[in-house]
């Protein structure tokens, strides 16, 4: 009950999601499982995984191959780093 409570929260919160968006979120178990939760309330959204707390450039440049419209960061900035905001 919770859980979904939550998820139709952030649903709202969150902006409408078209097929070319991504949510970039850390290996984390609790926040890659948010994750997974929020896309499935849109359509075509991809999850893409970096490992926590560890930037990776391969990461960006897959985002980059998707040209997505927006790209949600799920997690915090230690575990997804600032640099992929950056980017």
């Amino acid at each position: 009950m919770v859980k979904k409570l939550v998820l139709i929260i952030l649903s709202l919160l969150i902006p409408t999601v078209a097929a070319t968006n991504v949510i970039l979120v850390s290996d984390n178990q609790a926040d890659y499982l948010t994750a997974l939760n929020i896309a499935s309330l849109f359509n075509d959204t991809k999850v893409v995984v970096t490992p926590w707390g560890i930037y990776n450039e391969s990461v960006v440049n897959e985002i980059l191959k998707m040209k997505p419209e927006q790209v949600i960061i799920i997690g915090g900035p230690i575990a997804v780093p600032d640099e992929y905001v950056e980017k």
